[in-house]
């Protein structure tokens, strides 16, 4: 771990505000998933394949114009490299980031439950694979399959140690925490997301709502060691991130019946396990907020998108810490004075009583969503009258 004063002054900081707490200062922590590049004129494709150092001097640009506790992240999750070796897939990278193709939710018949249930790994092997990519049959009759999938996990491993010394240059010359050590996925949002999409999903939740319940039983352990693989030995340096996605395009009685559930043990055994975790929770939760309440006592964040943060605040009564609140919007379209007035309109509603992060409303991807003077201006405003 990174012993210098100013990482860890940050690490306090983001921790006391975990805690429901009042850390020495607001911590600022905005969104940034592919913004860094864009606004640094860092090629995409290059920072994510060619070399790390072209990846790092993005985060170096930023860093030395922008004040911040912590980075989200390099937006090098997804072994584009690896997938590419099984056909297109769901993935690729252009020059304007990590582009989703071609139809890809409902690739799981709803008559397919009884197999996902019975050995969720098994399913994905022998039967989601070969259907989304269709090359791993013609791999397996030429027989091609075990050098090609030999050749996708070197990639892989390569790829995991691409992003690591990223990572690692990040943290030690920067001295600012990446605080989301690990992304996964609730069971719900693997079904609505990879296997079913929203049309699927909805109806299956009306016609098979059993079978719905146990295969998110059956997921939950898997979704567990993808957080155990991902990051081995938790501790105070960062949280687990969660994008939450169906909840809302379903109604809060369906969530409290269907979704929750898996979410709530999810949250169970993680804590258990000495892990933190964040929720981005996607549209507005207004009719959803109240059933966080009955999660387990936990560290945990939620990354609110829409709705009224100090209600949300209020309600929840620290049992999340809130993050976010500066509408993306007025970055855009905003004057200075206006984004500083944002800033400030953040502060007096959302950060008295400690139990506040800093942070955008949504993700900053692409330079038009902030210029670098914008965010640099906002940001030192928060850090410089965010005080306790």
């Amino acid at each position: 771990m990174n012993t210098n004063k100013e990482y860890q002054d940050k690490l306090v900081r983001l921790n006391a505000a975990v805690d429901g707490k009042e850390p020495d200062i607001v911590p600022v922590f905005p969104c940034l998933e592919t913004w860094q590049y864009f606004v640094a004129g860092v090629n995409f494709v290059d920072a994510m394949t060619k070399d790390p150092d072209i990846c790092f001097s993005a985060f170096k640009t930023v860093s030395d114009n922008v004040y911040l506790d912590a980075f989200f992240g390099t937006a090098n999750s997804t072994p584009v490299k690896m997938i590419s070796n099984f056909g297109q897939g769901l993935y690729t990278i252009t020059e304007n980031g990590i582009q989703i193709i071609g139809g890809h939710g409902k690739i799981m018949n709803e008559n397919e439950y009884p197999q996902l249930i019975a050995d969720p790994l098994g399913f994905m092997l022998d039967t989601i694979i070969p259907r989304k990519y269709p090359r791993v049959l013609e791999l397996k009759q030429n027989g091609q399959l075990l050098s090609t999938w030999g050749k996708g996990m070197k990639d892989l491993f390569g790829s995991l140690i691409y992003d690591k010394k990223v990572k690692k240059r990040i943290e030690k010359e920067l001295n600012t925490p990446l605080f989301f050590r690990a992304t996964s996925v609730m069971p719900g949002d693997v079904i609505f997301d990879f296997l079913r999409d929203f049309t699927g999903v909805t109806k299956d939740i009306r016609k098979r709502p059993e079978e719905f319940l146990e295969a998110e039983k059956s997921l939950i352990p898997v979704m567990i060691n993808m957080v155990e693989g991902a990051w081995g030995k938790p501790d105070n340096t960062g949280v687990v991130l969660f994008p939450i996605h169906l909840p809302t395009y379903i109604r809060p009685q369906a969530f409290a019946d269907y979704y929750f559930p898996a979410m709530k043990e999810m949250v169970r055994i993680l804590n258990e396990k000495g892990y933190s975790m964040a929720f981005a929770l996607e549209n507005d939760w207004s009719h959803h907020i109240d059933y966080l309440l009955d999660l387990p006592d936990a560290r945990m964040i939620g990354i609110f998108e829409k709705g009224d943060l100090s209600e949300y605040k209020k309600l929840l009564n620290g049992k999340l810490t809130i993050m976010g609140g500066y509408q993306v919007d007025v970055f855009r379209y905003g004057t200075m004075d206006e984004c500083i007035d944002e800033a400030k309109r953040c502060l007096d509603e959302y950060a008295p009583g400690g139990n506040y992060i800093f942070g955008s409303s949504i993700n900053l991807e692409r330079a038009e969503d902030c210029s670098m003077e914008k965010l640099a201006a906002v940001c030192d405003y928060i850090h410089t009258n965010g005080k306790y």
